[in-house]
């Protein structure tokens, strides 16, 4: 059992509020201060946590273990995510192919990438190809095959 629909909407509302943004959950003045037991959400403000649905109980944090994978704007939003962690170079960015993971600064699909590699190309050939260091290309092939 995790948290539930209602409190997600609730805590939405309630950090539209206090933050001021439609979008508070891609705000990273809203993720570093999220805080949750895994059924309740809290936000941790001027030292001290604020539930999110009134019970006004503390609980465990859990967002800090995935700020390594976030990259946030000068706006406070979040504008890149790593699935596999800043060390892969495979991203989601809203401003590339419509958000769909690709090659960082590129708009080249990871699985255009993996699909030569399983095809029988080289990853020097399928690097040269497209211009990229190999790391890269092996990153695209480790994302596909590990999501």
């Amino acid at each position: 059992m995790g948290i539930s629909t209602h409190a997600v909407l609730q805590a939405h509302k309630e950090l539209s509020v206090i933050f001021k943004t439609m979008y508070p959950f891609a705000d990273r003045r809203v993720l570093e201060k999220m805080r949750t037991d895994k059924k309740k959400l809290l936000i941790e403000l001027e030292e001290k946590l604020i539930s999110l649905d009134g019970t006004r109980q503390i609980n465990l944090d859990f967002m800090r273990l995935f700020f390594k994978h976030i990259e946030f704007g000068d706006d406070h939003q979040v504008s890149k995510f790593w699935p596999r962690g800043k060390e892969n170079s495979v991203c989601i960015d809203p401003k590339r192919q419509f958000g769909h993971p690709v090659v960082n600064n590129t708009n080249i699909f990871p699985e255009t990438l993996c699909n030569l590699y399983k095809g029988g190309e080289s990853i020097d050939f399928i690097a040269s190809l497209y211009e990229l260091d190999t790391r890269l290309v092996n990153d695209a092939i480790d994302y596909c095959n590990v999501s």
